[in-house]
């Protein structure tokens, strides 16, 4: 009985991977510098700041909203009403 073989992506497909989670990194390392610890804002206005600052239609600033609550290890977001979030330091563990 021979030893599995271990397949290998191509390297074009690793790269093309790096590429996107490299886009993503600076995607949301942008986004981030549009709050700070302690602002209040309207998530429609967030996502008016970041249509301009990404230079996008809305549903890209959606999925950029939608990053910066998901991976954006920097803050959490806190939903103070409905379509309004407070932007405060991550709880330690």
């Amino acid at each position: 009985m021979s030893a599995p073989v271990a397949r290998r992506l191509p390297a074009a497909t690793i790269s093309k991977e790096a590429e996107a989670k490299a886009k993503e990194d600076d995607e949301l390392k942008r986004a981030m510098a549009l709050v700070k610890t302690g602002d209040e804002f309207e998530v429609r206005e967030l996502l008016g700041k970041i249509e301009t600052e990404f230079g996008c239609q809305e549903r890209k600033a959606e999925s950029i909203w939608k990053l910066m609550r998901d991976k954006g290890d920097m803050f959490e977001f806190v939903k103070v009403s409905p379509g309004k979030y407070r932007c405060e330091e991550p709880k330690p563990f």
